[in-house]
């Protein structure tokens, strides 16, 4: 086991230094194709010619974009560490997350539920990382209802553990790719970096929980996150 734990933390070192020295030259190539792009857009009556070129040059630098948005991400998710636990009430933390989202749910047309059990204590989590967790489920939330729909949230505590679930009534998945869903990088939607659930079961498990997910295609998914109610 102690063989395996130092594997692992040698394997992510070389991870974060390669992601490291990727990130580096993205920028300058993402840096040069803004200015590049700034010098086009400011050319008076520009030929068929240079359309085209300006054209292929913004394709260019929202690729370059993207990819260091995935390597920040990726980063990110190496950079988890063990919670830094204190006292809190969940159910104000996730209010505010829901306050946070709801411009942007309203734009598209995502109404926006809430089933929160106010009497659960203040119990010890890392405030930080479960919003990230939490953040990251809403996130696939809003991808799975492209035309719209309900995301849930809701609060329960049994059996000494905390458990939030996030619903939604999008396109659900379908039962073989359950699992493959928190393989790194795996994802199905166009623009995504199939890093955001990684990353909230690791946090999940790193506070001594786990986050699962059950689904339907065609009439959405539920993800839990399942934490430890700790009050020392």
């Amino acid at each position: 086991m102690a063989e395996e734990s130092e594997a692992y933390k040698q394997v992510t070192a070389l991870a974060a230094g390669l992601a490291h020295e990727i990130k580096n030259p993205l920028s300058t190539i993402s840096m040069n194709l803004q200015l590049l792009c700034e010098e086009l857009e400011s050319v008076q009556d520009p030929a068929p010619r240079e359309t085209r070129i300006l054209k292929r040059t913004k394709i260019l630098m929202e690729e370059s974009k993207r990819l260091e948005d995935i390597l920040e991400k990726f980063l990110h998710f190496l950079r988890e560490r063990d919670p830094c636990k204190k006292p809190g009430n969940i159910n104000h933390l996730l209010d505010g997350i829901l306050k946070f989202v709801e411009p942007e749910a309203k734009a598209l047309r995502i109404q926006i539920r809430k089933n929160l059990d106010y009497s659960i204590p203040f119990f010890y989590f890392d405030f930080e990382q479960i919003r990230n967790s939490v953040m990251n489920l809403i996130k696939n939330a809003e991808a799975a209802m492209p035309e719209g729909g309900e995301l849930i949230v809701q609060t329960t505590l049994r059996g000494g553990n905390v458990t939030i679930d996030v619903t939604d009534t999008g396109v659900g998945i379908p039962q073989d790719n359950l699992e493959k869903v928190f393989e790194i990088f795996y994802t199905t939607w166009e623009k995504g970096s199939g890093l955001g659930l990684p990353t909230a079961r690791k946090i999940a498990r790193l506070h001594g929980g786990d986050l699962s997910v059950v689904s339907e295609p065609g009439r959405g998914s539920k993800f839990s996150i399942r934490i430890p109610f700790e009050t020392k």
